[in-house]
This record gives C-alpha cells, sequence and structure tokens, in this order.
C-alpha cells in the first residue's frame, strides 16, 4: 500500500506507527508515567505537608502570645492574618488536583503530568506575592515596632528581613522553576523516545 495525497500519507503513517510499535512499550511508557506523575504528587504533598505543620505551630505561638502578652497582640494578629494567607492560598491551589482515571491512555497521563509541572511552575513564579509579601509585611511592623531610640537595631532587622525574604524569592523562582522546568523536558521527552 502507498499513500495517494496527503490525507492519505497522514493515515498510512499513523498505521505504520500503530502496527509497528510494541504495545508492551506502551503499557511499559504509561506505568512509567504513571509512576512519576505519583512519585512528583508525594513530593508535593510532603512538601505542603511541611507548611501546614510550621503554619500550625506558628498559630499556636501567635495565640499563645496574643493571650499571654497584650502588648504583642498587634503584632500575633497580623502573624496570624499573613500566614492564614499564605496557607489559604496553598490549600486553594491543591485542592482539586485532577487524577487521571486508572483506563485511561497514555496521553492522558502523559498530560496530567505536564499539567502537574505547569502548575507548580505558576505557583513558584508567583511566590512574592502569596507567599513572601504577607510575611515580609509582617516582618515590617515587627520592625517598625521596634523602639525608635535603637536605630541600629531597626536598621539591621530591616536589612535581614528583607534579605531572607529575596532569598525565598530568588530560591522558589530561580532555582526551584529552572529544577521543574528540567523535570518537565524530562517527561516530554519520555514520550517522544518511545
Amino acid at each position: 500500500m502507498t499513500p495517494e495525497n496527503n490525507n492519505d500519507k497522514e493515515l498510512f503513517e499513523m498505521w505504520q506507527a500503530a502496527t509497528l510499535s510494541d504495545p508492551n512499550d506502551a503499557a511499559r511508557l504509561a506505568r512509567a508515567i504513571e509512576r512519576r506523575t505519583q512519585s512528583f504528587d508525594r513530593t508535593v504533598f510532603w512538601r505542603n505537608f511541611r507548611e501546614y505543620a510550621a503554619g500550625a505551630a506558628i498559630t499556636i505561638c501567635f495565640l499563645v502570645l496574643a493571650v499571654r502578652f497584650p502588648q504583642l497582640r498587634l503584632t500575633a494578629v497580623a502573624g496570624l492574618a499573613a500566614i492564614s494567607v499564605v496557607l489559604f492560598y496553598l490549600w486553594r491551589n491543591h485542592r482539586n488536583q485532577a487524577q487521571p482515571d486508572d483506563t485511561a491512555d497514555l496521553q492522558s497521563f502523559h498530560a496530567a503530568l505536564l499539567a502537574r509541572y505547569d502548575h507548580q511552575i505558576r505557583l513558584l513564579r508567583s511566590v512574592k506575592y502569596w507567599y513572601v509579601l504577607p510575611q515580609y509585611l509582617w516582618l515590617l511592623l515587627v520592625v517598625f515596632q521596634t523602639p525608635a531610640s535603637r536605630p541600629a537595631a531597626r536598621a539591621m532587622l530591616f536589612l535581614l528581613s528583607t534579605a531572607i525574604m529575596a532569598f525565598v524569592v530568588w530560591l522558589n523562582q530561580s532555582y526551584g522553576v529552572r529544577r521543574l522546568q528540567r523535570e518537565k523536558q524530562k517527561a516530554l521527552e519520555m514520550l517522544r523516545q518511545d
């Protein structure tokens, strides 16, 4: 059988690909992609778990501060608000993660894995708004509550807070995004190699 026109040629190539490829290879690749998706989901789950655990511990500390030290109540309430924003945003962005059906085809599993990478990349690129900004605003409140009679301490606290928050932004937006992009590229190549 030889192709007559472009449509026939395309159908011929699809038929050749279907008859020449081993169905066991497709199943093996689907399992590999499914395992990679599950591994990625576990990594994200444990990262989120650590954030929630830290948030819970900090919330308890702020509640104790608010109750036991009335002079620190504004700082504690502002800290609770900052932590709440971070935890709510994290929860909202991961609550409805679509899971491919167990009977889904290879393309569906692959698309689900790529969507997870894209979602995490978007999350890390926006970390300065939903993660760093609320905490940085709280730190600025702490800085400006430092007695004006101690300008060196206030300046040092401001510089240290700014440096830490800038590092967190860099770590997520540069290092984290590049790492996820490399992993996504590997996932893209998984399908091309077969």
